[in-house]
């Protein structure tokens, strides 16, 4: 059957990555306790989905048989038979062992799916590249996990969880623990590889693939944009020496014609000195008068 969300799901489900070394056990001799990273590892319900499990909140439980999408979710996929299971010390034949059991990482050949009726608990769930994922459920909240997929389960601090599970053929709780001999090689568990794991691991690669082409190509077109300011500052600069080089042409120009009308003035003032004459040499009140007259051509 496909794994298609039904419509509206409410508030999303609290999702995290597992830490075996947390704080509050760092020996991870106690999994009833939220095992957080530091900071917190969030995980969107929309990365589950692409896990293949199904969350839908805050569901009514008080009349539960009459939850109108509850009942859809039943018809939609096909349960036909239910029981209520509690999980808590003298509710459960065997408490201790059966929580050690549950926690063991296993599969199933059919769905899991459980409306949480009171209490609260974890799923923890394998990520495509192996890293556990821990979804807490609590009251009103009813999760699918996909046929096939590995998995464990465990009552969080509070010792107390009692759901509703749901199956499509005669109820049965048979596991498949993964540390036996042929889990892994089982078919559900390759269809589920196949169909799911394998293809969101394309999906997240071309992601990565794509992610890494677009980094390249805003770091190339950093290298345009620095490239294309050099360019511009070059042209500045290069138009800043042609300015510079018509105004140097012009002050020369007009240098050159204030130097042309000076030395014009001067010719005709030192055209009107009268020439020496020998005989002026020896007469102090002609040369002085002579002398007069080229300061003043050469003040010009």
């Amino acid at each position: 059957m496909e794994l298609v969300p039904l419509q509206a799901k409410n508030m999303p489900i609290e999702a995290w990555y597992y830490n075996p070394n947390s704080v509050e056990d760092p020996e991870e001799k106690d999994p009833t306790l939220p095992h957080h990273f530091n900071p917190d590892q969030q995980v969107p319900q929309e990365h589950l989905e692409t896990l293949g499990v199904l969350v839908w909140t805050e569901l009514q439980t008080k009349d539960y048989k009459k939850n109108q999408q509850f009942q859809q979710v039943k018809i939609e996929r096909g349960y036909n038979y239910e029981e209520v299971v509690t999980v808590a010390p003298n509710r459960l034949a065997n408490y201790e062992q059966k929580k050690r059991e549950f926690f063991k990482e296993h599969l199933h050949e059919h769905e899991e799916i459980r409306l949480i009726l009171e209490g609260s608990g974890y799923e923890d769930i394998r990520d495509f590249d192996g890293h556990w994922i821990r979804i807490h459920i609590r009251k009103g909240v009813l999760i699918v996990l996909p046929k096939g997929m590995y998995h464990r389960f465990t009552v969080d601090d509070t010792n107390y969880l009692k759901a509703v599970l749901l199956y499509q053929e005669t109820p049965s709780r048979i596991q498949f623990d993964r540390s036996n001999a042929g889990t892994d090689i089982m078919e559900v568990r390759e269809h589920y590889v196949t169909h799911v794991l394998s293809r969101g691991a394309s999906l997240k690669g071309n992601s990565s693939d794509l992610s890494g082409m677009l980094e390249g190509l805003d770091d190339e077109l950093e290298k345009f944009r620095a490239n294309q300011e050099i360019v511009e500052a070059t042209l500045d600069e290069s138009n800043l020496y042609a300015d510079a080089l018509k105004v140097a042409q012009a002050a020369k120009s007009s240098a050159d014609d204030d130097v042309a009308t000076r030395l014009a003035l001067v010719a005709q003032t030192l055209q009107a000195v009268p020439p020496a004459k020998a005989e002026d040499s020896n007469d102090k009140e002609a040369v002085d008068t002579r002398m007069t007259q080229l300061g003043h051509a050469m003040s010009l």
